[in-house]
């Protein structure tokens, strides 16, 4: 007989790909945006059979996690533009992503 909860493993590959993307987006970050799940996962791991409700731990990991990689890389993106000196890069206008991307954190990590 199966349990109502999903094991881990099920609730990992259901979710996964959905947690990356909400990473990502948080992040604004593919490579990050990986990072910050996985590390979501391993927490999740630990805490999976005690969870009440699974989804929202996670949901929670990966935003606390996108806030801790936002503060850890404030200082990195600042630096930047040093690097490059006058160079401009242009990208292409992508409104919504544009208009997202200028948002607050708090108000990204709302959904």
């Amino acid at each position: 007989m199966s349990s109502l909860k999903p094991s881990f493993e099920e609730f990992y590959a259901a979710t996964f790909v959905r947690s990356v993307k909400t990473a990502t987006f948080l992040t604004q970050d593919p490579v990050a945006g990986e990072d910050v799940a996985q590390e979501a996962y391993a927490k999740m791991l630990v805490a999976f059979e005690t969870a009440d409700q699974p989804a929202a731990y996670l949901r929670t990991c990966i935003v606390n996690g996108a806030r801790n990689w936002h503060r850890q890389n404030r200082l990195a993106r600042s630096k930047l533009p040093l690097l490059y000196g006058d160079a401009h890069i242009e990208f292409g206008p992508v409104e919504l992503v544009d208009a997202v991307a200028a948002l607050p954190f708090r108000q990204r990590a709302v959904s």
